[in-house]
């Protein structure tokens, strides 16, 4: 029964290339709340389909993350991360799940500047101020991803900064502020 469901699955995000992704908005709710109600389900659809699943695999792994079986998901991003796949997704699961593990995010950073994925830079810092002020502690990743991206000519990142009230930006002293505007 489980194996025609997904089979079903698979059919359904082979239109994916074809179409918005905004057309996918439920189906991504459905994945998240299956990951987060039915992990053991969601992680055997990724382990069997993980290719085929890449536009998804962020509301798979941000359900799981949800679920009793988060460790089941920082494993997943962990190996992820080691493996340099999916470094986009891995670093926006944080702004998803609306929590941050820092080793994990320092790892998707390291990685990132290693093979100079700027939207994964981005999507860091996407992450770093949808948390904040819960993550405070991390305002020196938010300004190296901020050096790595004006080494890589990107300052796109701007994008996701400017209309938080609470913004991470309260806290600079005038030589962070010399970094982000450099």
């Amino acid at each position: 029964m489980v194996n025609k469901r997904i089979y079903k699955q698979i059919l359904i995000i082979k239109n994916y290339s074809l179409s918005e992704p905004g057309e996918f908005q439920y189906f991504n709710i459905f994945l998240f709340e299956l990951g987060r109600q039915k992990p053991d389900i969601a992680l055997m659809f990724i382990q069997k389909n993980e290719k085929e699943l890449k536009p998804f695999l962020e509301h798979l792994v941000a359900g799981i993350w949800k679920s009793k079986k988060q460790k089941v998901a920082k494993t997943i991003i962990s190996d992820w991360i080691s493996q340099g796949k999916y470094l986009i997704e891995c670093a926006y699961i944080f702004d998803y799940v609306q929590e941050i593990d820092e080793q994990l995010l320092k790892k998707v950073f390291q990685k990132s500047k290693e093979r100079k994925d700027v939207q994964a830079l981005i999507n860091i810092i996407r992450s770093i101020v949808k948390n904040y002020p819960k993550s405070k502690s991390l305002k020196l990743l938010f300004l190296n991803s901020i050096r790595e991206l004006t080494r890589n000519n990107n300052a796109s990142w701007v994008n996701y900064v400017w209309y938080k009230d609470d913004s991470i930006f309260k806290t600079f002293t005038k030589k962070e502020f010399d970094i982000v505007l450099e």
